[in-house]
């Protein structure tokens, strides 16, 4: 009966510290990369040259990965 009950507690204790270690590599994780549409005035033309003026208010996107 002893044996079954430091079973028991060995088992809930392992659990409860890889739930922990989870959970403090989860924090550490890196953030997903973003990038936010911008609104303006007038459509840019889709001309494959960027000097529109709506292509030079956009930001520089990168590190995405597919």
């Amino acid at each position: 009966m002893i044996k079954v009950l430091y079973l028991g507690a060995a088992l809930a204790g392992s659990a409860s510290f890889a739930l922990a270690a989870n959970g403090a590599a989860a924090s550490m994780a890196k953030p997903r990369p973003s990038i936010t549409a911008l609104r303006v005035e007038q459509p840019p033309v889709i001309d494959g040259v960027l000097d529109d003026g709506a292509w030079q208010k956009a930001p520089v996107a990168g590190d995405f990965v597919q």
